[in-house]
């Protein structure tokens, strides 16, 4: 017990010292203001710093303004290059040593970025926020292993949306869109085109999308209001509810562990149900069923839905 003890208190000794030693060293400002003409497309790995872009109207050029606050002996800086139509912006250097002794937060910084509307965009960050708004194009790539995405007013045929751990919210989307979390939120708003999101842990929160919304989550809810269709929907343990929600050919819903709620201003006559709960009720409108619901309309499309543990309830 001593020497564990002993141990311990010696480890946590040198984590002071060293912490003491570093934080010893006088902070510095890096800094960088440049534009840059003919960009298409921008890539860039912020690891732990803010990493923003801001599509303006009639832009010709992209301006860089980059911000960094670190010890003197750090060698973290913000470097970019050009290599054609495409900027590079990346943050270089030993940022590990840094953010494990650093616990008042030392480290802190920015890239700001703005240019034109019609941009190709790769951002990818470790530990930090991504904001990016007012981008047209075919293609979008944002993705933090922890931290949080913040879209907004994005025309993109196809928008990825990935965090690790941490959250993603959207608004004004114009495009299909696939996100996913492994340990978080998704919310979005105003989205027209399809959406496919996923959380391993964590909760799926759709509001105002034309089009069929699809997804999964292992751990967590759904929660959806006014959807042109609802797709696949698999909740592993939680609930799914839907209000003014339209049914289609591609709806598929289950719950392992959890409840379904569907109000929708779909026709119930236009389709088959298929329904069954293992420990609950099964309703369609007006007709309801113990374990297991199944209704002929015939019709071309059937609507399938299964809760191992919970009710189902889908009416108008």
């Amino acid at each position: 017990m001593y020497n564990k003890s002993f141990l311990v208190l010696l480890f946590f000794g040198i984590v002071v010292l060293l912490s003491s030693c570093e934080s010893e060293g006088p902070l510095v400002t890096r800094t960088s203001e440049e534009s840059f003409e003919e960009i298409r497309e921008i890539e860039v790995n912020g690891k732990y710093l803010e990493v923003s872009y801001e599509g303006i109207e009639n832009a010709s050029k992209v301006t860089l303004n980059s911000y960094l606050e670190v010890p003197e002996n750090s060698d973290l800086d913000v470097k970019f290059r050009k290599s054609g139509s495409k900027l590079i912006v990346e943050v270089t250097g030993n940022a590990v040593q840094l953010n494990f002794f650093n616990f008042n937060g030392g480290d802190n910084g920015f890239i700001s970025l703005t240019g034109p509307e019609d941009i190709k965009l790769n951002i990818s960050n470790s530990s930090g926020s991504i904001d990016v708004k007012y981008v047209k194009h075919d293609h979008i790539d944002l993705q933090v292993n922890s931290g949080y995405i913040n879209a907004l007013a994005l025309n993109v045929e196809d928008i990825n949306l990935k965090a690790s751990s941490g959250s993603i919210k959207a608004e004004g989307l114009v495009g299909d869109v696939k996100a996913q979390v492994n340990s978080g939120s998704i919310t979005m708003n105003e989205v027209q085109g399809d959406v496919h999101a996923q959380a391993s842990s964590g909760s799926l929160k759709l509001e105002d999308v034309e089009g069929t919304v699809s997804g999964k989550v292992n751990s967590g809810s759904m929660k959806f209001n006014q959807i042109t269709y609802l797709g696949d929907l698999t909740v592993s343990s939680g609930s799914i509810n839907a209000t003014n929600a339209g049914l289609g050919e591609q709806t598929v819903l289950k719950s392992n562990s959890g409840s379904i709620k569907i109000q929708t201003p779909s026709d119930l006559t236009k389709f088959n149900f298929d329904l069954s709960a293992n420990s609950g009720s099964v309703t369609v409108g007006e007709q309801k069923g113990s374990k297991r619901l199944e209704i002929d309309n015939a019709s071309e499309h059937t609507i399938q839905g299964k809760a191992s543990s919970g009710s189902i309830r889908i009416m108008n």
